[in-house]
């Protein structure tokens, strides 16, 4: 009811942040209540309302160069968004951290950033993270960010972002 509501009073965009398909990061590292089922039923609303108001699609946003993720923990956030209704239109932001912030303070603790790190402005701006030496990146880490960072855009059918779903599939087996 409260999205239909919005959408007759003229919201035209919606921008769900996510962060993380991997529960583990999402309770434990960014203290989100939500678990995947909800994601998928608040997006699938929100596809809904899109469609019936004719407005851009939802846009799920995601963290990638997160030095706190596992493999499994990106896997596990590829495989929500590949379970999202669609279309949608997926949002990847570079992980940073905020100073004088809680997660900056267990970053510097647990050493995945020194203590020269300094917040960019620049979330989308994946290729210059990458080559953040203030920030640890382990290849494998670096490896599947990239694929979810590819993933971005419009989701619909079989096309990911811009990958189609047979792309994925060969990225994810190599």
């Amino acid at each position: 009811e409260r999205v239909e509501l919005l959408m007759e009073a003229g919201v035209d965009q919606v921008n769900m942040g996510v962060q993380s398909g991997s529960q583990r990061i999402a309770k434990g590292l960014f203290g989100r209540r939500d678990s995947n089922a909800n994601v998928i039923k608040a997006v699938d609303i929100l596809v809904r309302a899109s469609l019936k108001y004719n407005t851009s699609p939802p846009m799920p946003d995601f963290i990638v160069l997160n030095p706190y993720e596992t493999t499994e923990d990106i896997m596990d956030s590829i495989e929500l968004i590949r379970m999202l209704p669609s279309p949608f239109n997926l949002i990847t932001h570079t992980m940073s951290f905020f100073k004088g912030t809680p997660l900056h303070k267990k970053a510097l603790q647990d050493k995945v950033i020194s203590t020269n790190y300094a917040f960019d402005y620049d979330l989308h701006n994946f290729i210059a993270h990458t080559n953040d030496t203030r920030r640890q990146i382990t290849p494998e880490n670096l490896y599947f960010s990239s694929l979810l960072y590819r993933m971005r855009g419009i989701h619909q059918n079989s096309q990911r972002g811009s990958l189609t779903e047979g792309e994925l599939e060969i990225s994810l087996s190599a």
